[in-house]
């Protein structure tokens, strides 16, 4: 026995899936213009406090590093206490190695991945800087979509010390233009490694890192970004009575300890005596 078959008619509402595909294509690429994703590293993350900047003479200071993060690493053994912070024009770190550095394979690196693609291989947004005393001192490395290449020296800066048989320290000034120049709480692909005086003896940040491969680093943030000043925000000087002009506290009988008032980004003087023009 045949069925008949019957079709129902056809929605004047209806939409083609293909064109349904093609907006929604569509939608995707503008989501991913308006909010870019950062692909992730490890998930380890390291906060670069805004402070003042470092002198770089390879010394490490730790007055000069006040207000800046640390990190611990251990090589053969010894602490390598590694110091950053930034100054919105360039990202410092200083290493602090509690270990001679009696041979030529000592250094300390630290790695960027610019783009922050996490690729499993050196990409050219990849950058190795690093100092090494007994090996040409500052070193600069860039991917080539393969391993790493010895490139010139651009937008940074650094230096070593050794101090004796049991110590050894180097700074680094990473300029903001490496970056193409900060905007603000945004972050990097990153890593550090830190070699010994013995073959195959370094440690690394983030720990089992692989420092020929992106995706196994940890990422690093500029934080604290402050605002920039605004020379309508000055604050108007103190009254000036007429006739008047003022005598600074110094000079003042007898003398006043000079008086400041805090406003955002300087110190303004300001004086409680006057004294007659005539």
């Amino acid at each position: 026995m045949n069925v008949p078959t019957h079709h129902l008619p056809r929605s004047p509402f209806h939409i083609p899936s293909s064109f349904l595909i093609s907006i929604l294509i569509s939608l995707i690429i503008i989501m991913s213009y308006l909010f870019p994703v950062s692909l992730a590293h490890t998930g380890d993350m390291l906060e670069t406090p805004y402070n003042t900047a470092p002198t770089i003479d390879g010394v490490v200071e730790v007055e000069e590093w006040n207000g800046s993060e640390m990190i611990t690493l251990s090589v053969e053994g010894n602490d390598a206490d590694v110091y950053f912070k930034h100054d919105r024009d360039s990202i410092y770190f200083g290493f602090d190695i509690q270990e001679g550095h009696n041979s030529a394979f000592p250094d300390t690196r630290i790695f960027f991945d610019l783009e922050h693609d996490a690729s499993d291989s050196p990409q050219e947004d990849d950058y190795q800087l690093y100092i090494n005393p007994d090996n040409g001192g500052l070193i600069e490395r860039q991917g080539d979509g393969d391993t790493w290449q010895d490139v010139d020296i651009e937008h940074w800066t650094g230096d070593w010390n050794e101090d004796g048989s049991d110590h050894w320290s180097t700074e680094y000034d990473v300029s903001s233009e490496k970056f193409g120049n900060f905007t603000g709480n945004e972050s990097f692909g990153f890593a550090i490694m830190v070699y010994g005086n013995s073959p195959g003896a370094y440690d690394t940040w983030p720990d089992g890192s692989d420092i020929d491969d992106p995706s196994t680093w940890g990422d690093i943030s500029i934080l604290n970004w402050p605002e920039e000043k605004d020379d309508d925000d000055d604050p108007p000087p103190p009254p000036h009575p007429e006739g008047m002009k003022p005598i600074p506290m110094v000079l003042q009988t007898p003398p006043k300890r000079m008086m400041m008032r805090s406003f955002p980004y300087h110190w303004y003087p300001y004086w409680e005596e006057w004294v007659s023009l005539s």
